[in-house]
């Protein structure tokens, strides 16, 4: 039974406090893993960031025990089929393990983008609840409004961690474009074009996607017939005596 609405409301709201607050400490916690990929040889340093992050850890996973007290009863803040997607949302497995098989629950969209539970949990970087949806068969391909598959949502957001396990399923489809015409590499390109990549999470992003849509990769000779030596080598010599360059190449 709910609340009436103005508590419900009130609750709500301190909860969804609480969400932005761990999603604050997640990119704390992305600049202490960003800093540790740099101090890798500075034990000291490295040290310093592996312990942040174990802080950080600790911090998430209070604010969440925070969120669990008041959904304690989820029923009286959501409907029924509701409660696994706000679950997805806030990254609380075991709110979503408890309330998956309510009817309705997987197939439930949101009315701003009519994004599923899946699509949530891509977005905001739940990797748990990610891998859990997955398992509990939810369309790991379907659409919101947008044309975003959940892999181009953790694309768009940089949630590396997500994308690199979406990219490792067979049955997802990189290939699904958005309604704006966009792949998730393209999605991934442009957010770093126009944001930057302060903690390298695009990169990790693109290094994954480039690595499942490659049919070929290898490194390609080509030849640099252009030089003034070049010119004189392949003149008097021949092809085998000129410069190479090398170049990666991922079609």
């Amino acid at each position: 039974m709910s609340l009436p609405e103005k508590a419900r409301n009130k609750r709500t709201h301190k909860v969804e406090k609480l969400h932005l607050k761990a999603l604050v400490l997640a990119k704390k916690r992305d600049k202490a893993q960003w800093r540790q990929v740099l101090s890798e040889h500075n034990d000291g340093k490295l040290r310093h960031w592996q312990a942040k992050e174990a802080s950080i850890n600790t911090k998430i996973s209070n604010v969440r025990a925070d969120m669990l007290k008041k959904i304690q009863n989820p029923l009286e803040l959501f409907p029924a089929d509701q409660v696994a997607w706000h679950a997805a949302k806030f990254g609380l497995l075991s709110l979503l393990q408890a309330h998956i098989h309510t009817p309705g629950a997987l197939e439930y969209r949101d009315a701003s983008s009519s994004g599923t539970a899946l699509h949530v949990a891509a977005y905001f970087g739940h990797l748990d609840c990610v891998q859990f949806l997955t398992q509990s068969d939810a369309d790991v391909n379907a659409t919101n409004s947008f044309g975003f598959t959940p892999l181009l949502c953790a694309a768009e957001q940089q949630q590396a961690d997500v994308v690199s396990f979406l990219t490792s399923l067979p049955r997802v489809d990189p290939y699904i474009r958005s309604t704006s015409g966009l792949l998730a590499i393209h999605v991934v390109r442009k957010g770093a074009s126009l944001f930057g990549d302060k903690y390298g999470r695009y990169a990790k992003c693109s290094r994954a996607l480039d690595a499942r849509c490659a049919v070929i990769h290898g490194w390609l000779f080509e030849s640099l017939r252009g030089t003034l030596l070049n010119r004189l080598v392949l003149e008097n010599v021949g092809l085998k005596a000129h410069s190479w360059h090398q170049r990666c190449m991922i079609p």
